[in-house]
């Protein structure tokens, strides 16, 4: 994919103080069950069997080079189909347009920094995607070998 394509997908998003979508409130009770006395969820708490409803909207973001770009270790089926890529394996960086990335990179910092979830709601703008209402709630979370990620969900607000 290059670079035309990845600027044609943007969004306009505005930072919630609460979780409006189901699967969303779901993920949110989740972590904070999974929450370490530091505040980040630990992920091996996260059990497969109850995020089975939550998969198809879910990501894990890794941070690389010290949290300059974020390569996505999971990306939903039903996100990669909105999208219309693979992300998967993929950094921010490859993933989005030069802004976007670069606020996306930023937030995600922000999630590990400050130890604690970002509830954003807002529209993707794109082809395919045009005027798409979601809700995106980001976690700070630490795998069994110490390493933080971001684990995120991501859902269309017209779909439970």
């Amino acid at each position: 994919m290059n670079e035309i394509e990845l600027s044609g997908i943007d969004y306009q998003v505005a930072e919630a103080e609460t979780c409006l979508h189901p699967k969303n409130r779901k993920l949110l009770d989740l972590w904070s069950a999974s929450r370490a006395p530091d505040g980040v969820g630990d992920r091996a708490k996260l059990a497969p069997a109850s995020l089975l409803p939550l998969l198809g909207g879910i990501s894990v973001a890794q941070p690389v080079e010290g949290g300059r770009d974020f390569r996505f270790r999971l990306v939903g089926t039903v996100n990669e189909e909105r999208l219309g890529f693979a992300a998967t394996g993929r950094l921010l960086t490859e993933c989005y347009g030069p802004k976007m990335a670069k606020e996306l990179i930023e937030l995600h910092n922000r999630v590990l920094a400050e130890k604690r979830p970002v509830i954003l709601r807002g529209r993707f703008l794109g082809v395919g995607l045009e005027h798409a209402l979601f809700e995106a709630l980001l976690t700070p979370v630490r795998t069994s070998g110490g390493d933080m990620q971001v684990f995120a969900g991501m859902y269309d607000m017209g779909e439970n």
